[in-house]
């Protein structure tokens, strides 16, 4: 089928037809496949360029069109367990202890797209204790933050072969700062290696990606760092039964916040960091010349006294080279979309 379809072609009949024996086998095959390769920026703008702003990959409908993008972005957003087009096991993505509710944010939907309203309360409640908190915003600019800035900057310049290494001073810099920023934890000892176990390089991310995880389970040092967040500064103040934040118990929280900060904290951050630092190659788009740019020449070469400059040169290196570049949504009313010309309808 695939050979006298297309891929293409047949993906979008089989999201029209999701309950055909047929439309479920090939999905079965081609979503695990296409979700691992749409993290390659390269090859999804490849996609683009053939089928159009709009197209079809790991078995959804990617919308590429800024007036689609702007009216789904501002609307209430119905979400899955998904990250970007890679599926996610909802049984290993963080709740309470009986399965009842979960506390993964990105997998809630919006109150005005059918969710509970738990979604803005648990972020309320995130807020309250991390990033919004007085204490984070004085942890940012005080002695501890400053010397680590200090010891990175130095490792920076006296050597850059070793600097983006795996548990190299750029990974465990990231490590420590956000942890203590953010929790008020200083990282030493028995919970330092727990942290270089759940967080140092991107295996740890398989343990929510289907059907991966199932060979990859981390669930008893997720409980580990779960626990040392539990002990934070940043949490011993912490009231439980907040109605604002749907009561929301300390163990709920400080679970949520083990997901939070494996994949977007230290994944997404490591990953711009790197790069806007000249330890990653920008992708090769094609038709372009973006794989030639020496990114670590253009940042020695910024006035990094210049706030402004540095913060548009961030911005530039992110838009080049995003480190999420799909948000996924789940459709909550039959849509129609054109590829190339040709209209596609969707239930």
């Amino acid at each position: 089928v695939v050979c006298l379809c297309g891929e293409h072609d047949l993906q979008i009949w089989a999201i029209q037809h999701p309950g055909h024996p047929v439309a479920r086998f090939a999905m079965a095959l081609l979503r695990p496949v296409q979700a691992l390769k749409s993290c390659n920026n390269a090859w999804m703008h490849a996609r683009r360029l053939k089928f159009g702003p709009n197209f079809c990959c790991a078995g959804q409908v990617v919308l590429g069109e800024r007036e689609e993008v702007e009216r789904a972005l501002l609307a209430p957003q119905a979400r899955g367990y998904y990250l970007g087009q890679t599926a996610f096991i909802s049984s290993h993505c963080p709740g309470d202890d009986l399965g009842q509710r979960t506390t993964f944010l990105l997998a809630m939907s919006d109150e005005g797209a059918g969710g509970s309203g738990d979604r803005s309360q648990f972020k309320a409640c995130m807020e309250r204790y991390f990033f919004g908190s007085s204490g984070m915003a004085a942890r940012q600019h005080d002695g501890i933050s400053k010397f680590m800035l200090g010891q990175l900057a130095a490792e920076y310049t006296r050597d850059r072969s070793r600097f983006f290494n795996k548990q190299g001073p750029l990974e465990m810099f990231v490590i420590r700062y956000l942890t203590y920023v953010l929790f008020g934890i200083e990282l030493e000892g028995e919970d330092l290696e727990v942290m270089k176990r759940w967080l140092c390089g991107n295996a740890g991310i398989v343990h929510y990606m289907w059907p991966f995880g199932y060979m990859y389970n981390k669930r008893s040092l997720i409980d580990q760092v779960a626990a040392i967040y539990e002990r934070a500064p940043a949490l011993q103040m912490f009231e439980d039964g907040v109605e604002a934040h749907a009561k929301m118990t300390k163990q709920e929280l400080a679970r949520a916040m083990t997901a939070v900060i494996r994949i977007a904290g230290k994944t997404g951050s490591f990953q711009l960091l790197e790069t806007i630092l000249g330890g990653k190659a920008m992708p090769n788009y094609d038709g372009e010349t973006t794989g030639s740019i020496d990114v670590a020449e253009a940042w020695d070469r910024l006035d990094l006294d210049n706030r402004d400059e540095v913060k548009r040169f961030t911005l530039e290196v992110a838009r080049l080279y995003p480190p999420v570049n799909v948000v996924h949504r789940v459709a909550s009313e039959p849509f129609t979309c054109d590829f190339g010309g040709r209209a596609g309808s969707f239930p």
